[in-house]
């Protein structure tokens, strides 16, 4: 009975153990023997996802600038530099002093030819921190220039507030750009005022998009309000409306188109206005005009927050055949979404009735929407060279999902047949040595 144990326990460890590589997803067969995270699995079978690159702390945002990737981490202030193959740079191209408690530290980046925008809470100490007011701090944007190796030549572009109360939190950071017109966005720091639709003589530059106009002096306008708190924008390439993602507290986090002068509705709404939200204090309702700045509801929500974060469009190289589509990562479940797009670029079309209402309820079917998923915890997504890369901020990894070369589908089925084989001959030999246990065990007796 000693081998068919010893037979057995091969046979759960090489089939449990195995990475099994399926032709449009790769991904591991976890067991008890293995303390290895799934890898990420793609819904679309003509696609594969590896693990671009590793050894980050807290990477928050990236961007391209030429062959390279500039990556952000949180907590270190650290800009990473990583070549086309994934291994990092040895020397950071800039290492800036941030307060990173909660929410805050290096968070945004965006980059138009050899300028690099970057959003951060700055320490006024010259060090890093993680601990809650331990140190004065702004929420601040500078411009640099690239000279190839290094980030230069800082200027201030925008301060924001930075440790007001309840200020490390909802911070925001993210950054996009598009036609030399760039766009960053700030949390509501924990604050009830003015651009949180309260109306009183209090006004913080908090709850809102701004627009840096690049061909201007770096100028810098109001272009949005009542944000409660956002990771993620972009720009639509056909059209150049600006979409975002906002986080809720407890229900109904959103995705929205922002046209200069919306108005998100945070503290009155959070959601489709006709909808009951426990978050919002009595009924939902459209928050009074404040200068020129108007309401519209999402253009989708999610009733159970999945605490959306990145957003992004295919760029014109990149995923031709999701050209008419927006993806949308998620924190809590490390998943992506994807939304086909109506002919005005303006809305979302779905077959699915359940979700025509615009809401993913807690019921309703998802797979309609659902990209890829295993990615642990999303907070970035950019495309690149027919390529869409994602960033797990505390697998500390960047994803790259891409269509194999012939040479690697080929390796692919070679290694599904080579498992295959394994798993048949283990098979075998575990039922022959049972059928001569069993035949032993009769002769004996």
């Amino acid at each position: 009975m000693g081998i068919l144990y010893i037979t057995v326990f091969i046979f759960i460890a090489c089939v449990l153990g195995s990475s099994i590589t399926v032709w449009g997803a790769d991904h591991t067969i976890s067991s008890t023997f293995s303390n290895s995270q799934p890898e990420p699995i793609i819904s679309d079978d003509n696609l594969i996802v590896k693990k671009f690159s590793t050894g980050l702390e807290y990477p928050t945002t990236m961007c391209f600038i030429g062959d390279d990737m500039l990556v952000l981490e949180k907590n270190t202030g650290k800009v990473i530099r990583i070549k086309d193959n994934g291994v990092h740079y040895n020397e950071p191209v800039l290492d800036v002093a941030v307060d990173a408690h909660w929410e805050s530290g290096l968070l945004g980046i965006t980059c138009i030819s050899n300028h690099v925008f970057l959003y951060f809470s700055e320490s006024e100490s010259g060090s890093d921190t993680t601990k809650l007011h331990d140190q004065p701090m702004k929420n601040r944007v500078y411009r640099y220039d690239w000279n190839g190796e290094k980030l230069i030549n800082p200027i201030l572009i925008k301060e924001l507030p930075g440790n007001l109360d309840g200020g490390h939190r909802h911070n925001g950071g993210a950054m996009t750009n598009q036609n030399n017109q760039i766009y960053f966005v700030i949390g509501d720091l924990g604050q009830r005022a003015t651009f949180q639709n309260i109306p009183n003589k209090t006004i913080y530059e908090t709850s809102s998009i701004f627009k840096i106009d690049t061909e201007s002096s770096n100028s810098v306008e109001l272009f949005a309000m009542g944000i409660r708190n956002s990771f993620g924008l972009s720009v639509d390439p056909e059209t150049g409306y600006l979409w975002d993602t906002e986080n809720s507290a407890h229900h109904y986090d959103e995705i929205n188109l922002v046209k200069s002068g919306f108005n998100s509705g945070w503290m009155h709404v959070m959601g489709p206005v006709d909808r009951d939200n426990p978050d919002i204090n009595g009924i939902q309702t459209v928050p009074p005009p404040f200068e020129n700045f108007i309401y519209s509801d999402p253009e989708f929500s999610f009733e159970r927050p999945v605490a959306v974060t990145a957003i992004e469009f295919p760029d014109g190289d990149s995923f031709e055949k999701y050209s008419d589509w927006l993806f949308v990562g998620d924190y809590n479940n490390g998943r992506i979404y994807k939304f086909q797009l109506n002919s005005e670029r303006t809305g979302f079309i779905f077959s699915n009735p359940e979700l025509s209402d615009l809401v993913l309820d807690d019921n309703d079917e998802i797979d309609e929407i659902l990209f890829a998923k295993g990615f642990q915890t999303i907070s970035d997504i950019e495309f690149h060279d027919d390529a869409m890369y994602v960033v797990s901020i505390f697998d500390g990894s960047i994803y790259k999902i891409y269509e194999p070369t012939v040479e690697e589908a080929n390796k692919i089925v070679q290694e599904m047949i080579l498992t295959l084989i394994l798993v048949v001959i283990v098979i075998v030999v575990t039922v022959g040595v049972m059928i001569y246990v069993i035949r032993r065990k009769r002769i004996s007796s």
